[in-house]
């Protein structure tokens, strides 16, 4: 009776192994976006707050005092 508890406890412990490595995958994979997050965050990407929208109205008050210039040109391409 022993042998077969401890054949079916050792079954459960193997069996829950593939979980637990998949559980720890996610954890680190999980750590890894926080933490690219992070480094978006301080270098004023898309999600800085306050400096990103100060910055988006200092570009609108400059494009707005712009000329309007009915060609645009690209490279060799004019528009």
């Amino acid at each position: 009776m022993k042998k077969i508890i401890m054949m079916i406890i050792i079954g459960i412990i193997l069996g829950s192994c593939g979980e637990l490595r998949y559980g720890i995958q996610k954890t680190i994979n999980e750590a890894e976006l926080e933490r690219q997050a992070k480094i978006l965050r301080e270098k004023e990407a898309g999600g800085s707050g306050e400096k990103d929208e100060k910055i988006v109205e200092e570009a609108i008050k400059d494009i707005s005092v712009r000329s309007i210039n009915k060609r645009v040109q690209f490279g060799e391409t004019t528009l």
